[in-house]
C-alpha cells in the first residue's frame, strides 16, 4: 500500500478502532469480561465492519468492501 493510500485510510481506522475500544476495553480493566465479536457501520464506506476483541484486550477488525480498513493485533 502507498503511503497516500494508508494516510487516507488511517483517520477512519482510527476511530474504528476508538469506537471498539471505548465501547468493550473501558476502565479499570481496558478488556472485556470475555472475548467477543461485532460489527458496526464503516466509518469509510458505511458497510459492515466486523471485529473481535480478545479477553486480554486486543482488537482486529475488516470491512467487508474491498480494499477498505482493517487492522489487527491493536
Amino acid at each position: 500500500m502507498t503511503t497516500a493510500a494508508f494516510t487516507a485510510l488511517a483517520p477512519h481506522i482510527g476511530r474504528a478502532l476508538a469506537e471498539v475500544k471505548n465501547t468493550h476495553c473501558a476502565p479499570p480493566t481496558y478488556r472485556p469480561a470475555d472475548a467477543l465479536t461485532g460489527h458496526m457501520t464503516c466509518p469509510r464506506c458505511q458497510s459492515r465492519l466486523n471485529y473481535t476483541v480478545s479477553a486480554e484486550g486486543v482488537t482486529s477488525g475488516r470491512c467487508v468492501a474491498a480494499r477498505c480498513i482493517r487492522w489487527s493485533n491493536q
